[in-house]
């Protein structure tokens, strides 16, 4: 059972996933939560030493610069949203 230095350096190594997520829901729609949620994906990708992330965190970012991604980032938004009450 993990001891409570071990769940608080858990909190401590996410929290800011936490935050970036918490920019995502508040950021405007469309160019302003794209670039946010890049940033999630960028700090995902760092906690890794694979470099297929990072690559695919590189055609993501062009991906959601799209009209459509910006759509495609507005809708799961939406659903997240939907889902907590927001």
């Amino acid at each position: 059972m993990p001891t409570i230095t071990d769940r608080l350096k858990i909190l401590v190594d996410w929290w800011p996933m936490v935050v970036l997520l918490q920019q995502v829901a508040v950021s405007p729609p469309g160019r302003g939560q794209a670039e946010a949620f890049t940033e999630c994906l960028q700090f995902l990708a760092s906690k890794t030493e694979v470099e297929i992330d990072d690559r695919l965190v590189e055609h993501v970012q062009k991906l959601i610069a799209t009209p459509e991604g910006g759509e495609l980032i507005d809708y799961v938004v939406s659903l997240v949203n939907r889902r907590s009450g927001v």
